[in-house]
């Protein structure tokens, strides 16, 4: 018996944020740094994590509520760790051809891990995946917050309505199919679990979302135009020029523009500060 919905049967992805350009913010005194770990912002949840094999998501129950007794480090695939097994496939389906039905057959892998955290006044907390091979569950203290496939994608959830001050608990139930399986099917090795980075964002309740960067070129000039739908005050600064805007799009005019090659790749620095965040773009 399922004690939780089989979205992994159907199309749906559940309470994630709608997509959005990819940054990470930084604090509104720090300097540009390549590093996003270097933001005051970022937090990692790479590391030791606690997993549970089920050989089947026909065994699964209330998973949240069991404290798995193996360990496994995150990003990883759990091939790699003994279970389930390597296999490899191109011009077949890894399982039987039967769309879109999903085979009873599914292993699922409980992973969970604990964290600190002191709430804060006007504050938002983000939880994000980069890469989760097929799909997960997803539960913060034992609340289930959403659901969501697609394997090589960025999934953003707003976990602040679940968190307490001390410890906090995520526990992630990753599937090996999913119905999305049928659409992902390529040449390619056939790996399991939490791939790639895992971190929080803590942002400012009225944050910038998502925003358009284009460039057009006019002989030896050029435009650079910065768009966004957010209803926030937003203070751009390209090439040594700030502009605020609230809504409206900004453009900048470069002289003599410098056109990136691959023999000449040139970039030219823009932040974008926002509510107590810079965002630093290369353009």
């Amino acid at each position: 018996m399922e004690f939780f919905r089989p979205y992994y049967k159907t199309t749906d992805n559940v309470n994630i944020c709608k997509p959005r350009a990819y940054y990470v913010p930084f604090g509104e005194k720090q300097k540009y740094s390549s590093e996003r770990t270097d933001s005051q912002r970022f937090v990692s949840l790479n590391g030791e994590w606690s997993i549970e094999e089920y050989k089947s998501i026909l065994d699964v129950e209330d998973f949240w509520n069991a404290t798995p007794s193996d360990k496994i480090n995150v990003p990883s695939c759990v091939q790699y760790y003994g279970y389930d097994y390597f296999q490899y496939t191109n011009i077949w389906y890894p399982f039987p051809y039967n769309p879109p039905i999903v085979p009873n057959e599914n292993p699922a892998y409980h992973y969970m891990r604990t964290f600190e955290y002191e709430k804060t006044k006007g504050e938002k907390v983000y939880f994000i995946t980069e890469g989760v091979d097929s799909c997960y569950y997803l539960y913060v203290n034992n609340t289930f917050v959403g659901f969501t496939q697609i394997t090589h994608k960025l999934t953003e959830f707003d976990i602040t309505p679940y968190l307490v001050d001390g410890e906090n608990k995520i526990d992630m139930l990753v599937l090996k199919w999913c119905v999305g399986t049928y659409l992902e099917d390529q040449d390619k090795w056939r790996f399991t679990g939490i791939f790639r980075d895992v971190y929080l964002l803590k942002r400012p309740e009225n944050h910038i979302t998502d925003y358009k960067i284009t460039t057009e070129v006019d002989g030896e000039n050029a435009k650079v135009k910065f768009a966004y739908n957010d209803k926030q005050k937003v203070n751009v600064t390209f090439n040594g020029i700030s502009k605020q805007t609230c809504g409206e799009e900004v453009i900048f005019e470069v002289e003599n523009a410098k056109l990136w090659s691959a023999e000449t790749p040139y970039l030219y620095d823009m932040t974008i500060s926002c509510n107590g965040e810079n965002i630093f773009e290369k353009v």
